[in-house]
């Protein structure tokens, strides 16, 4: 009877132990898939970094070039002088084949109303974070500092300056429908229009996307802030895992 209670308490051991092993090897593996992701999302808010402070500049430039614009507006001002300017401070771009901006350096007359029309579309990287969130991955974060600085980063934050960019589009795009009318009652190039026609109406479109763009410039560069310290607090916390 002994016996078969020894031996019952033998395997009785084993099997918690083996739960309890069974168990630390899977929060273990958890431990490691959540830090893993964490440290890809971190990869990702780096990017959004990268690209924002490009972005900045991008929105600088047309600042500086738009309000110069509003300030010569009635005076003789040449598309030419603009193009200059924009050589020397670019915000015009296209993505070549391999995904990398090209600024915009040679001109044809139609660029004028790109000066105007051209409002910056806000592009952030948000595949992974999308992920974690719908996985569920993001409340595994137990820091949750880190959690509500990344939860704001990719909701409020981005949130804020695709709103005052649509804003800008709407201004932009108003801008761009008063050619319109000159292109369809002459045979005058873009320039020729810009320089011969513009008016209070065109200056007041102009004036509201200079006005919009100030409020997306100081967004962005909050954005940037709050990037540099998300970065500081996951790096800190989360290190990356050595094969």
């Amino acid at each position: 009877m002994r016996r078969l209670l020894i031996e019952a308490t033998l395997i009785f051991v084993s099997v918690l132990g083996s739960f309890s092993i069974d168990r630390y090897i899977s929060e273990s593996k958890e431990k490691e898939e959540l830090n893993d992701s964490v440290i890809t999302l971190g990869k990702e808010i780096e990017s959004n970094l990268i690209y924002a402070k490009e972005y900045l500049k991008q929105l600088k430039n047309k600042q500086y070039i738009n309000e110069y614009m509003l300030e010569n507006f009635s005076n003789n001002l040449k598309v030419k002088e603009l193009y200059q300017m924009h050589d020397k401070n670019p915000f015009l771009y296209e993505y070549d084949v391999d995904g990398k901006i090209t600024y915009t350096t040679q001109y044809e007359s139609f660029h004028i109303l790109w000066f105007i029309g051209f409002w910056n579309a806000w592009e952030p990287n948000t595949v992974f974070f999308r992920s974690m969130l719908n996985s569920g991955k993001l409340l595994e974060i137990k820091n949750d500092k880190i959690r509500k600085e990344i939860e704001f980063i990719y909701t409020k934050h981005q949130e804020r300056i695709y709103n005052i960019t649509q804003i800008v589009k709407t201004y932009s795009d108003e801008g761009v429908g008063w050619w319109k009318p000159y292109r369809i009652l002459s045979n005058n190039s873009h320039v020729q229009i810009f320089e011969n026609k513009r008016n209070n109406e065109l200056k007041f479109y102009l004036q509201n996307v200079v006005n919009s763009n100030k409020g997306r410039i100081v967004g962005v560069e909050n954005y940037i802030k709050s990037l540099n310290n998300v970065i500081k607090l996951i790096s800190s916390e989360y290190k990356e895992m050595k094969d």
